[in-house]
C-alpha cells in the first residue's frame, strides 16, 4: 500500500492507493491542528487504516507545518513501524530547485511542480488556491524558478469580515458583475472576482517571463471555483500534491535500488 500525506496550514490531505501505480482508492482531510499529539492522530486515523499491514506500506509526506510533521512522523513510526519519506529539496525530484534558498521553498510547491512536470511536461505554471494562493513557474529546462505568494481567498474573506464592523462573511462565489448592487454581491466582486483577476494577472506575467507557456494547472481547496471561469487558467487537479508525492516516491525508490 502507498500512503501520501500533504500537511498544509488549513488541512492535512491524505491519499491511499494499492501501490505506486494504482489510482487513489480513498482520499480524506483533517484540520491542521498544530497541537495534536501522536496519540490523537491514532484516535483519528487508526480506524481508516485497520486493513493496512505495517510491513507492506510506503509512506511519503510533504509539510509546511513543522509541529504537525513531528507528531505525524511519530504516529507513522508507532502505527506502521517505519520512517516516512519527508520531501525536501535534496531528494531526487526530477526538477531543479532554482530559487535563491531551495531549502526554504515550500515542499508543497515543489511537489506540485513534480506532479505537473510528470503529467503535463514543461514549461508549466501551477496555481494553488490554499490558505495562501501560490502562482509558481517551472521553465522549459525543468527549473523551478519560484513564484508569487498572496493571501488566500478564505483568509481574505475572514480578514474583511473581522476588521470591518459593518461587513460580514458571504458565500465564496464568483459574481456575474463587477458592480455589486448589495453588500453580498459587492464583497463577492471585490474579494472573489478580484482574487481571480489578481491570479490571471500574475499568470500572464509569469507566462511572459517564461517566454510563453500553455500549461496552467490549478489545485487547492478553492481551485475548483475558478477552473471554468477563465480562459487564462487550465484544468483543476484536486489531488495534484498527492500525485506529486507518488512520483517523488518512485524516483527515490529507483535511486535506492541502484
Amino acid at each position: 500500500m502507498f500512503l501520501a500525506i500533504d500537511v498544509g496550514n488549513t488541512n492535512v490531505h491524505i491519499g491511499l492507493s494499492a501501490d505506486l501505480s494504482s489510482p487513489w482508492t480513498r482520499t480524506f482531510r483533517f484540520s491542521s491542528a498544530r497541537d495534536r499529539t501522536a496519540d490523537e492522530w491514532h484516535a483519528l486515523l487508526d480506524a481508516h487504516f485497520e486493513h493496512l499491514s505495517c510491513r507492506d506500506c510506503q509512506i511519503t509526506m510533504c509539510s509546511v507545518v513543522p509541529a504537525i510533521t513531528q507528531s505525524l512522523t511519530e504516529y507513522v513510526r508507532q502505527r506502521f513501524e517505519t520512517q516516512p519519506l519527508v520531501v525536501s529539496a535534496n531528494l531526487p525530484l526530477g526538477i531543479d530547485v532554482a530559487t535563491d534558498q531551495p531549502f526554504e521553498t515550500g515542499t508543497d510547491r515543489l511537489t506540485n511542480a513534480v506532479a505537473v512536470d510528470a503529467r503535463y511536461g514543461r514549461p508549466a505554471i501551477m496555481v494553488d488556491f490554499g490558505t495562501a494562493t501560490k502562482v509558481d513557474a517551472l521553465d522549459r529546462n525543468g527549473r523551478f524558478l519560484g513564484g508569487a505568494i498572496a493571501t488566500g481567498l478564505g483568509v481574505s474573506m475572514d480578514a474583511l469580515a473581522s476588521r470591518a464592523s459593518r461587513l460580514y462573511a458571504v458565500p465564496i462565489e464568483i459574481p456575474r458583475n463587477a458592480i455589486g448592487r448589495n453588500t453580498t454581491s459587492a464583497i463577492q466582486a471585490g474579494v472573489v472576482l478580484g482574487h481571480l483577476k489578481m491570479v490571471e494577472g500574475l499568470v500572464d506575467m509569469a507566462r511572459d517571463e517564461l517566454g510563453g507557456c500553455e500549461t496552467v494547472i490549478l489545485t487547492g481547496g478553492n481551485g475548483a471555483l475558478f477552473a471554468n471561469h477563465s480562459t487564462a487558467l487550465g484544468p483543476y487537479e484536486p489531488n495534484l500534491t498527492l500525485d506529486g508525492l507518488r512520483v517523488i516516491t518512485r524516483r527515490q525508490q529507483a535511486v535506492s535500488e541502484i
